[in-house]
């Protein structure tokens, strides 16, 4: 029993910690929404392992104990991928989000009004699988990270994925004393991952207010658009900040407040301009628009007909062959 009241404290004192936190970025420093998200992806880890916890000091717990367990770990994956976009600006929040929830809502009805086609089993094995696609999806977006984000997100995604691990180890274990030891080892992925976070001052720095000038404005229009560095293959917000010389924070917030949209939609927005200029310009036969595609920066043929369709709501060819009436 000695083993088991030293896991149950090891793995307990995380679980506060990481409500610590998740109080923290809800009430005292929430003026930042991709904090929030960090916030809730604390108390999500929190109320898994604080499941794992109670399960093996009470291995006949509630279905309602087993269902919260259960938000908190489908949870994981989406708030991890919001919140890694969200640092790479290369998304924000939209309704379509929503979508991200099914699988935890679902699951915590199924389990607490005993759905006979979701056994908290199944429903545990299945949000371990789906956390693990997210973390794939979550790993290849870290490769875009900015340069000031890149390596506390390469340490949230590495202390996530063994979270996971501990996860999976606890779906297959055949004793309860293995099972603690997974509930170990997430907690100390969590205590690795907060030490990390207290040495990341820029994680708890409150949003400041940054005097951002006509001529900053001025330069930034004259090089994304005169000079037509739109048109650079590839191109992030941390290249764009790094060619002005300026931080990415900085010209972040001069890009929202001049165009009032995130960089990756203005460089879109300014290239489907420069196709369109293009194709009225053209209007004899149906041109390779995927030429001029590449042409101003798309890579792939897949991305210009998304960009374009929602900038004109038509296909390219559809467009040209309305210029031609």
């Amino acid at each position: 029993m000695e083993i088991f009241n030293l896991l149950a404290l090891f793995s307990g004192i995380a679980v506060s910690a990481c409500i610590f936190i998740a109080v923290y970025f809800f009430f005292i420093n929430n003026e930042r929404l991709i904090q929030r998200i960090l916030g809730f992806l604390f108390l999500a880890i929190a109320l898994r392992i604080g499941k794992s916890v109670f399960y093996y000091l009470i291995p006949d717990m509630s279905l309602l104990g087993i269902s919260v367990g259960f938000v908190g770990l489908s949870s994981i994956g989406p708030l991890l991928w919001l919140y890694i976009g969200l640092s790479n600006e290369s998304r924000n929040i939209k309704k379509i989000d929503l979508i991200h929830l099914i699988l935890p809502i679902v699951g915590f009805l199924g389990i607490v009004l005993r759905f006979s086609l979701i056994t908290p089993s199944m429903a545990y094995l299945g949000g371990t699988i789906v956390l693990f696609l997210y973390l794939l999806v979550s790993w290849r977006q870290v490769s875009y990270s900015p340069a000031q984000h890149k390596e506390w997100n390469l340490w949230l995604m590495g202390s996530t994925t063994l979270i996971w691990g501990a996860f999976a180890y606890q779906l297959v274990s055949e004793s309860i004393l293995n099972y603690a030891y997974g509930a170990g080892v997430a907690a100390l992925a969590v205590y690795i991952l907060i030490f990390k976070l207290l040495r990341n001052p820029t994680i708890f720095q409150k949003r400041l207010t940054y005097q951002i000038g006509a001529e900053f404005i001025q330069r930034l229009v004259k090089c994304l658009e005169e000079d037509q560095y739109y048109q650079k293959p590839a191109l992030n917000l941390s290249q764009f900040a790094q060619h002005l010389g300026e931080p990415a924070y900085l010209v972040s917030k001069a890009v929202k407040r001049h165009y009032g949209r995130n960089f990756p939609e203005v460089v879109n927005t300014l290239r489907i301009k420069e196709v369109k200029r293009r194709l009225q310009v053209e209007k004899g036969e149906f041109n390779k628009v995927e030429g001029m595609a590449y042409d101003v920066g798309f890579n792939t043929p897949s991305a210009f007909y998304a960009a374009f369709k929602k900038e004109t709501s038509s296909s390219p060819r559809e467009y040209q062959r309305s210029l031609i009436q």
